[in-house]
């Protein structure tokens, strides 16, 4: 099986923003909740770092953490399907009897 590997990177560019979205709207609305909440989540003590979330900032963690899941996506997708070409061929050519 062959990995689409621009299609797989959008989606996970796509998801990332959505979930970004709406992390940035939890802290933006109740952060007194929101960073105990996700203190507990990264195992760190962010509810001293509580701050405003503004537009400079949601746009650029959201650029960022996009650009990064886009890019690690299709480095695993690219990855995957050269270690699945690999395989393939090192069964194709294991059952024709023949060896590299």
């Amino acid at each position: 099986m062959k990995l689409h590997t621009m299609a797989f990177a959008n989606v996970a560019a796509i998801v990332t923003a959505v979930l970004f979205t709406i992390c940035a709207l939890l802290i933006a609305l109740w952060p007194a909740r929101a960073f105990p909440f996700f203190s507990y989540l990264l195992h760190v003590d962010l509810v001293p770092s509580i701050y405003t979330m503004s537009w400079s900032v949601y746009f650029g963690g959201l650029a960022v953490w996009v650009v990064l899941m886009w890019l690690t996506t299709a480095g695993f997708a690219g990855l995957y399907n050269a270690l699945a070409r690999s395989q393939s061929q090192h069964r194709t050519s294991a059952a024709s009897g023949t060896h590299d």
